[in-house]
């Protein structure tokens, strides 16, 4: 005797399916986020043993609004070991995280003609960071890898659920 599923039975099945499909994919990407925000934060951390250089400001457009929001998009160039190496920088304000005091002063020194310093990665030298990018304390290192691991953990959970509770034929 053969089993014939109705229409509304097939739906149900799909719909469970789905649900545990997304789970399992929102899993997977907070595990890969996790890689990706340690790897960041490493490499940040580690900058502070790069050499550092000068770097030229080429270009500059700022927006500041009276209500502490705006955005930036700056180039800079510097040379190391006779190559020249540039880097866009484009960063954001709103309203949920507005623009502190030393932000917008250091936001409005680019509207100078003048040279910044930046730190580069010695066996990649097209790498940059500036000094309000990197981690200096191992301590901040920690506190953003004990964020990430919670990130980590919580996909890892939902991968779990998937494992245990989902795919089951209803």
């Amino acid at each position: 005797m053969t089993y014939k599923r109705t229409f509304l039975q097939t739906t149900v099945t799909l719909l469970a399916r789905l649900k545990y499909g997304l789970v399992l994919l929102a899993g997977l990407i907070a595990i890969v986020f996790f890689f990706v925000l340690s790897a960041e934060s490493w490499q940040k951390y580690q900058s502070r043993h790069w050499p550092n250089t000068v770097a030229q400001i080429e270009h500059v457009k700022l927006q500041i609004a009276p209500d502490n929001t705006g955005s930036i998009n700056y180039g800079y160039s510097y040379r190391v070991n006779g190559a020249v190496h540039t880097k866009n920088m484009d960063e954001r304000a709103n309203k949920k995280s507005p623009l502190s005091t030393q932000t917008k002063a250091r936001w409005q020194s680019y509207l100078n003609p003048n040279d910044i310093t930046i730190y580069y990665n010695p066996y990649a030298p097209q790498k940059s960071l500036q000094s309000f990018e990197r981690i200096q304390k191992l301590s901040e290192l920690l506190l953003i890898e004990a964020s990430s691991a919670f990130i980590l953990l919580f996909g890892g959970a939902m991968c779990c659920v998937v494992a245990f509770f989902g795919f089951k034929e209803t």
